[in-house]
């Protein structure tokens, strides 16, 4: 039997890491980003069996098994394969790892999160934007957005974004009028993120409240209107959003739209630490 380390699993840890990163570089731009995670994904759990089985007997066993397992699935839908392999990797060899020695646990639980869960979350909301979901093509607009486990294309995340508009996703409009405001992927067009802030504004979305009051507040493609802007927080701040509390608490503090009052001030700011902002906690400890 092989000794059951924290150094060799954590080693397959840094290959798996490293090498879907190699995978996607060299074949994503020819197969697809989410169909090469899914050839990628279908390896991985084979040769996880096998590295990370506490025997080579047992690891060359578990690995034919999810051969099998990884061929059926995929002839009859490769997103299935990829979720339920998933989960069988988990259980099996999770199983095994409990029966050997501890370190080795913790070390198969790390490796399995690192090298499973960014490539099954983008997968699975690939295929779930597929569906039509909404929510699943804005997640999918944020994760091209960000970079996550992709390279950032702010025209491919402008894609996304615009199909969940269409299904009337607040998020995703918010998220557009965010690329116009900071002119990613786009040209800047204040009007343009008004416009999106607006309708998430009137669909009830406290965040399109926010980020209007503060194009009103810095003055943004529109003349400056701090009163507007104060507006707007307020109707944000009713509806539970804490960065519209702490900007509340920036008009007070500043005295603009409204009658200077540091007592007023620590009030939004007191209301937006409790929500858990932490810049509102910063400023409350600045203001002592």
């Amino acid at each position: 039997m092989r000794p059951a380390s924290f150094g060799r699993a954590l080693c397959f840890a840094l290959f798996a890491g490293l090498s879907a990163l190699a995978w996607e570089l060299a074949f994503g731009p020819l197969f697809g980003y989410a169909r090469s995670l899914h050839l990628y994904m279908l390896g991985l759990v084979v040769a996880a069996a096998i590295v990370l089985a506490p025997s080579l007997r047992r690891g060359l066993m578990s690995g034919l098994l999810s051969g099998v397992l990884c061929a059926a699935l995929a002839l009859t839908d490769p997103s299935l394969a990829t979720t339920q392999l998933g989960v069988l990797v988990v259980l099996g060899i999770g199983r095994s790892a409990f029966h050997a020695r501890r370190p080795f646990a913790r070390a198969l639980l790390f490796e399995l999160g690192l090298a499973l869960a960014s490539s099954i979350l983008f997968v699975l909301v690939y295929d779930a934007s597929a569906l039509g979901s909404a929510l699943a093509m804005n997640s999918l607009g944020l994760i091209h957005h960000v970079g996550l486990g992709v390279k950032q294309d702010f025209a491919e995340a402008r894609r996304w974004y615009e199909k969940a508009v269409a299904l009337g996703n607040t998020t995703a409009m918010i998220n557009l009028g965010d690329l116009y405001e900071s002119g990613r992927g786009v040209k800047k067009d204040f009007a343009a993120a008004r416009g999106w802030y607006e309708k998430a504004a009137a669909a009830g979305d406290r965040r399109g409240m926010n980020n209007l009051g503060s194009l009103y507040a810095q003055g943004r493609g529109m003349r400056q209107d701090f009163a507007e802007a104060r507006r707007w927080y307020e109707k944000s701040a009713a509806l539970g959003d804490e960065i519209a509390m702490r900007n509340l608490g920036g008009l007070h503090e500043r005295g603009q739209g409204v009658t200077k009052s540091s007592d007023e001030a620590r009030k939004w700011y007191m209301k937006a630490a409790e929500a858990g902002d932490e810049e509102a906690r910063k400023t409350l400890r600045r203001l002592k």
